[in-house]
């Protein structure tokens, strides 16, 4: 957007299948930064916990299920970590369910995700 720089840092943990990426978005009168865990099953959903700091008011689309947790309730990352298992476990998905990534496709992946969502 214009007016608005976006820093993305993706990782990525083989173990736990999961996508771990930290944005940093900068406006003329400020910034703010949120962190985001994903991960992705063999049918194309996409579970994401996250810590966006403002209400979401955009629809979210199929395929996409997000956790939103507040940084004073989840206030490191590795609580962040756990609440994510958590919010997988509680849907009943488990590591052998999860879509294994390429650590150098992730880019390629948020993007197209991007593209095609409201995130």
């Amino acid at each position: 957007s214009e007016g608005i720089d976006q820093f993305v840092r993706s990782f990525y943990d083989s173990e736990s299948k999961a996508q771990a990426t930290i944005n940093l978005n900068c406006q003329p009168h400020g910034a703010f930064a949120y962190t985001s865990i994903s991960s992705r099953t063999g049918d194309g959903k996409i579970w994401t916990t996250w810590n966006y700091p403002f209400g979401h008011s955009m629809k979210v689309p199929p395929g996409v299920e997000l956790n939103r947790v507040r940084l004073r309730d989840v206030p490191s990352f590795a609580e962040m970590v756990d609440v994510h298992k958590i919010f997988l476990n509680g849907r009943g998905i488990d590591t052998a369910d999860l879509q294994t990534d390429e650590p150098e496709q992730l880019s390629f992946l948020m993007e197209r995700e991007m593209r095609s969502s409201a995130f």
